[in-house]
């Protein structure tokens, strides 16, 4: 389901980049926001 690629993509982010993100995001907010526009983007990459 789309919820299962949304926990990956977090679970990814989480284990590879997540701590090198908290140092360019200002607040919890833009890291959030972060999240999500990567699920979008690979969203779209696993429609192709």
């Amino acid at each position: 389901s789309i919820y299962d690629v949304d926990a990956g993509i977090y679970g990814f982010i989480n284990r590879k980049t997540w701590r090198v993100l908290r140092y360019f995001s200002t607040s919890v907010e833009e890291e959030y926001y972060i999240i999500v526009r990567a699920s979008e983007a690979s969203r779209e990459l696993l429609k192709t």
